[in-house]
């Protein structure tokens, strides 16, 4: 979680910047109403914070050659923690693996696989899957239809009131500055 306090104009900055992050600074004051030099100093704040981890583009990977993704779940034979680590490794350094999660369930983790065809799944379930003797069975599911797909994390106002609720301890008592900063009732640049 972010070491910073975030209030509503760090939000409003945050949604906009997730939709379209070539937004320049006097694009974004004009939405948000504060000066570009304010949106700046906000926007770096967030990118120093840790709050924007990095800036990417989304490319389309049936336009470039990936016209198959996989779901798989996986099931490891033992969980000590050197074995977990070579898994997570492993599959880092696969670059067919776009996501790798580790979850509950019947499942240990949960691979999206992006390939050509078939033929390459094959060589990457040989090179990542069969070659760990740690993988007691995994499931492939291909995906027929991408019905949602967004990289876009949901963020309103009430995000802020949870996060002040935090600060506070639950004991109905918050001031101003939890939300902004400041306590003069003017948002902080």
């Amino acid at each position: 979680m972010s070491k910073i306090s975030l209030d509503n104009y760090d939000l409003q900055l945050l949604a906009l910047l997730q939709e379209n992050s070539r937004l320049t600074q006097y694009d974004l004051a004009q939405q948000v109403a504060l000066s570009p030099s304010a949106c700046y100093r906000r926007v770096q704040r967030l990118r120093e914070a840790g709050v924007i981890q990095r800036d990417a583009i989304l490319v389309n990977p049936e336009d470039v050659g990936q016209k198959m993704r996989m779901v798989l779940r996986i099931n490891l034979a033992h969980e000590q923690i050197h074995l977990q680590q070579h898994f997570h490794r492993t599959v880092r350094d696969a670059p067919e693996v776009m996501e790798c999660y580790n979850v509950t369930g019947s499942a240990d983790y949960i691979l999206i696989v992006n390939v050509p065809d078939m033929a390459a799944f094959h060589d990457f379930s040989q090179r990542v899957l069969h070659a760990n003797g740690n993988i007691r069975e995994y499931e492939t599911m291909v995906v027929i239809n991408t019905v949602k797909y967004s990289t876009t994390i949901p963020i309103t106002s009430s995000d802020v009131s949870g996060q002040a609720r935090a600060m506070r301890g639950g004991n109905g008592h918050c001031q101003q500055k939890a939300l902004n900063g400041r306590t003069d009732g003017h948002p902080q640049a």
